[in-house]
């Protein structure tokens, strides 16, 4: 596991502010009395949307080849050993955002001891058609909608654990969606983000999609700023591809949430 960091440490992290107009930091540097940057304006959510329905035929194939699958397995297995979620009523009831073709929400499953009914989202309509193809032929209880993350179509304190898997960086405010994430879920939930890493591979991945790439104390920025506590990064297997290319980081949601 990663080291975790107090929110009151975090003030001076490079590239981890979101900036009020919406541009990603790809860059940032102080000499002297000059501040470089260097900021991206992220994908419109149409042209966002169009181009993971473009994506969609070939999605599974291409995280199946990242090791996305095993690694979710994995990262799951750990964050539940360490922040046990019990469900309001029996089993749990799980939210999957931006679930693509539902990689997350199938892992979920094969570590999760106790039955579970999933929401899942996202605002391509063909990567939702490919989850609840995917999902159902496992047997899955899912209910899919077509929404957006930083407006969720769910009442507060809905749910036990809610995920995100390589969604926040995409979005020009990550933390408005992590804020929506903390109301949704109830409190002592668990909230699961895995996000795009400031590497070199990670990189290839923010040219392609212009997403955000955080460190793990960067990561765990986001999430205390959403009002998550217990807030802590953990590390895929040293030989996973996926390290190279992302972090997970978990949360609960306070019992005395101000959200």
């Amino acid at each position: 596991m990663h080291t975790p960091t107090s929110p009151s440490s975090l003030t001076a992290l490079a590239g981890s502010e979101i900036d009020t107009d919406g541009r990603i930091p790809v860059f940032a540097r102080r000499i002297g009395s000059w501040h470089l940057s260097l900021q991206r304006q992220p994908y419109d959510p149409a042209n966002l949307t169009t181009s993971y329905d473009l994506a969609a035929a070939d999605w599974h194939n291409k995280i199946e080849r990242l090791e996305y699958l095993p690694a979710y397995r994995a990262l799951l297995k750990q964050a539940l050993e360490c922040w046990p979620v019990t469900g309001s009523t029996p089993g749990l009831n799980a939210l999957d955002c931006g679930t693509g073709t539902g990689a997350l929400s199938e892992a979920l499953a094969e570590v999760c001891a106790v039955p579970l009914k999933i929401n899942a989202i996202d605002t391509s309509s063909v990567m939702l058609s490919k989850a609840g193809e995917r999902l159902r032929d496992i047997g899955l209880d899912v209910v899919l909608h077509q929404a957006d993350a930083q407006q969720l179509p769910y009442a507060d304190n809905s749910f036990d654990i809610v995920m995100a898997g390589h969604i926040l960086e995409h979005l020009p405010h990550p933390v408005t969606a992590l804020l929506e994430m903390v109301r949704v879920v109830r409190p002592g939930g668990l909230v699961f983000a895995c996000i795009t890493r400031r590497t070199l591979p990670g990189l290839w991945i923010h040219l392609l999609w212009r997403t955000h790439m955080v460190s793990p104390s960067e990561a765990e920025h986001w999430l205390h700023r959403a009002q998550l506590e217990n807030v802590q990064c953990i590390m895929p297997d040293r030989k996973s591809h996926f390290r190279k290319l992302s972090v997970a980081c978990c949360g609960v949601k306070p019992v005395r949430c101000t959200i």
